[in-house]
């Protein structure tokens, strides 16, 4: 299992395929509830991470290589006070690709970047205040607000070049 940590209190499961394998597959609720009781025991255990306590948001998807990914939220938590939130922003070109980085790279934003099997095709995927992300993107193309199924597709689809620290890593080595 690994656990990636998204934002407060949002969490990234990742289930290997003999992990995801011990996943009830009859759908009844209180198997699945055990289940996912489980992998937050395991979290807590193995990470460190306590989730707050009260009703949770569970998103499973399952990868074509019968992992799993679950995205993990407390329901009844406070509203992040900031106004962070996810976006995608599609760049074609080794130049603009630069340029983004190094732009992402200056307002330090979480960047994941990936490319497809698509000549020249970038997608990379940060966090970003409304102010800063309006500006960034509407600089170098289109973009939107993304769910955790578009992050799960992404990931699924998409070879990744670099994670979290993405821009300022890919910043450095374009330069």
């Amino acid at each position: 299992m690994t656990a990636e940590p998204l934002r407060d209190a949002t969490y990234k499961i990742t289930l290997d395929k003999t992990e995801a394998a011990e996943m009830p597959s009859n759908g009844n609720p209180r198997e699945m509830s055990r289940f996912i009781r489980s992998i937050l025991d395991r979290l807590a255990a193995e990470h460190g991470v306590i989730l707050p306590e009260g009703r949770l948001l569970v998103e499973v998807f399952l990868r074509s290589d019968e992992s799993l990914v679950l995205f993990i939220s407390p329901l009844d938590a406070e509203q992040d006070k900031g106004d962070l939130r996810y976006f995608a922003c599609d760049v074609t070109g080794i130049d603009n690709l630069r340029a983004l980085c190094g732009a992402l790279s200056l307002t330090n934003e979480k960047c994941s970047i990936y490319c497809s099997d698509k000549h020249d095709s970038y997608r990379l995927v940060f966090t970003g205040s409304d102010n800063t992300t309006r500006r960034i993107c509407t600089e170098y193309g289109d973009y939107c607000e993304i769910s955790p199924l578009f992050a799960a597709q992404t990931e699924e689809y998409l070879i990744a070049i670099a994670h979290n620290n993405g821009a300022q890593f890919l910043s450095k080595i374009l330069d």
